[in-house]
């Protein structure tokens, strides 16, 4: 399975969790039924749907839906910048461990 660091994370304006790759793109990540899409021009993935789940949550859902799609894992690195995220929530997010759950 491939990987690739995620260069930035951060809640935009309209409170919606957006996950920058560092070098791949995910075009076609849509066409999965997760509720995760692409921003083509600026290159970052980020839910269809933000108000329906929780920060943590949709996260959590960005991480399966690449692996799922495209047989990549996204991870955090200590050169991840963090923007506009509640440490509670970054404290969550950086304990998070897939491989347990699946």
């Amino acid at each position: 399975m491939n990987s690739d660091a995620i260069k930035e994370l951060w809640i935009d304006t309209n409170d919606t969790l957006c996950v920058r790759p560092e070098s791949k793109t995910f075009e076609h990540i849509n066409r999965s039924p997760m509720g995760i899409a692409w921003n083509s021009s600026e290159g970052f993935l980020y839910p269809e749907d933000p108000g329906s789940l929780s920060h943590l949550e949709w996260f959590r859902q960005i991480l399966i839906a690449v692996r799922s799609e495209y047989g990549c894992d996204l991870h955090l690195t200590l050169g991840t910048s963090w923007s506009n995220i509640e440490m509670s929530t970054r404290d969550a997010i950086e304990e998070l461990d897939l491989d347990s759950e699946i």
